[in-house]
């Protein structure tokens, strides 16, 4: 063999190999983020977030369709004010006991209550907060 040869071999086998580790880099490293993605997407059904979690379970095992029909879906919740409401409030409902069982949080959460309370006299009696708050 001429040596001319032996060194376009051994360049190839070099160029071969380190293809292959950049390939496995690279996967390794997706395969990181779908684990993040899916995560997160847990967490987000236990904020009362499905529709992202799904976005997020979508992308992780690569069904870019699913995602894009659930951000449409979104985008179509988001863009109509009522939908909107409807979503925001069970993100509330569902994140509201957590907020005001951690120390850490009542306080806050219980002075925003208590200001829209006190900003909204009317609306608070008509649904029952004026009489469960202290004065």
């Amino acid at each position: 063999m001429q040596p001319e040869h032996v060194v376009i071999l051994v360049l190839s086998a070099v160029a071969v190999v380190a293809a292959v580790m950049a390939i496995a880099h690279f996967r390794s490293n997706l395969a990181n983020a779908k684990r993040e993605w899916l995560s997160l997407s847990t967490l987000l059904t236990g904020y009362s977030m499905p529709h992202l979690a799904k976005v997020l379970e979508c992308l992780a095992v690569e069904d870019l369709p699913g995602a894009f029909a659930e951000c449409k879906y979104l985008l179509r919740q988001f863009s109509d004010p009522k939908q909107a409401a409807i979503v925001l409030d069970n993100v509330l409902v569902g994140e509201l006991p957590a907020a005001l069982s951690d120390a850490t949080r009542v306080t806050a959460v219980a002075k925003a209550i208590t200001a829209w309370i006190a900003a909204n006299p009317a609306l608070a009696t008509a649904v029952g907060l004026a009489a469960a708050t202290p004065k």
